[in-house]
C-alpha cells in the first residue's frame, strides 16, 4: 500500500473513530469513495461510487444506511478532522497582528428534480434561480508548506421547512460564525 493511501486511511479512521459503531464504518466507506474519485465517475450516485471503490452490494447498502440513518452530525466529523490536521504539525494557521482570519463561503447542491424542497439559489450557468440545497461553509485560514488551505469548522445548511433565500442563508452563516446562533447542521440532505 502506498504511503499516500495509508496516510489517507489513517485520517479517515481518525475522523470517524468517535462516531457510533456501524455508522463509523459506513461513513469511512463513503469518505474513501469520495476521496478516490469514484463519485466523479458515477456523477454523484452513491451505490455505483461505492461499488467502483470495490465494496460489495451488501457493503454499499450498509454504508448508505449508516450515512442516511446513522447517529452522526457534521460537527462530529469536522472537529476530529481539525484536531488531526493540527496534531500533524504541518498545517499553520495564518495570523495577522494577533487576528486569525476566517473564510466563509456559500455553495449549493443543485437538485432540479428534488421534490418538496423549497430552496432556490442563483445558478450562474443558467442565469436564473434553480432548485437546490444551500450550504454555508466556515473555516480557518492556514497553509501546509506553500499551499494555502482552509480548515473547515462548520457547515450551515439552508432550512428545509421554509424557503431560505441566498441572503437569509448568508445571514444565518454569519450569525453562526459570530456565535450568535446555534448552527443548523443536519445530516440528511441527499434525495
Amino acid at each position: 500500500m502506498s504511503i499516500a493511501i495509508e496516510s489517507t486511511l489513517h485520517a479517515v479512521e481518525r475522523v470517524v473513530q468517535d462516531v457510533a459503531v456501524g455508522t463509523n464504518l459506513g461513513l469511512a466507506h463513503m469518505m474513501w469513495a469520495l476521496m478516490n474519485g469514484s463519485f466523479l465517475g458515477s456523477r454523484g450516485a452513491i451505490f455505483p461510487a461505492l461499488q467502483a471503490s470495490g465494496f460489495t452490494e451488501e457493503e454499499s447498502r450498509q454504508s448508505w444506511s449508516g450515512m442516511r440513518y446513522g447517529s452522526w452530525e457534521s460537527e462530529d466529523l469536522l472537529k476530529p478532522l481539525g484536531e488531526y490536521t493540527q496534531e500533524r504539525g504541518e498545517w499553520e494557521v495564518h495570523k495577522y497582528e494577533g487576528y486569525e482570519p476566517v473564510a466563509v463561503d456559500w455553495t449549493t447542491f443543485w437538485r432540479p428534480k428534488l421534490e418538496g424542497w423549497p430552496g432556490h439559489y442563483y445558478h450562474g450557468f443558467s442565469g436564473k434561480a434553480e432548485k437546490g440545497v444551500g450550504f454555508g461553509l466556515i473555516g480557518k485560514v492556514g497553509q501546509i508548506g506553500e499551499q494555502r488551505i482552509g480548515l473547515l469548522e462548520k457547515i450551515v445548511r439552508a432550512d428545509q421547512d421554509e424557503e431560505m433565500s441566498a441572503k437569509a442563508l448568508k445571514e444565518a452563516t454569519l450569525l453562526v460564525h459570530d456565535g450568535l446562533n446555534k448552527p443548523r447542521v443536519r445530516r440528511r440532505y441527499l434525495a
